[in-house]
């Protein structure tokens, strides 16, 4: 019999998560973590296209699909850091350091 493996933390990134779901690597990051996503992040991951509100991006469809089958826990840092970077970046980072988490930003 196999042992469970228990699953890490991971904060998610907007730019992280697209570059994911374009690569189709989705799956392989819920397999191994707990994601968590901030509002900013949220905010970031689920535009609508100006002009076009009716269309929904197949990446914003998925994101959308994962919150709701609670693979995508949204959560706030209690303190964001003052960094020189957008609110979901900031965010996602504040809520890695909090928790001593994987922050899942691209380099």
């Amino acid at each position: 019999m196999n042992p469970v493996k228990a699953k890490r933390g991971a904060v998610l990134d907007t730019s992280f998560y697209v570059h994911c779901f374009f690569a189709d690597l989705i799956p392989y990051l819920f397999d191994d973590y707990e994601v968590y996503a901030s509002e900013g992040v949220i905010a970031e991951a689920t535009p609508t296209l100006p002009g076009f509100p009716s269309v929904i991006l197949p990446n914003v469809k998925m994101f959308d699909l994962l919150q709701q089958l609670g693979a995508i826990k949204r959560q706030q840092p209690a303190n964001t850091p003052l960094l020189p970077y957008g609110r979901g970046e900031s965010e996602a980072i504040g809520l890695a350091l909090e928790h001593m988490e994987l922050a899942a930003i691209p380099a």
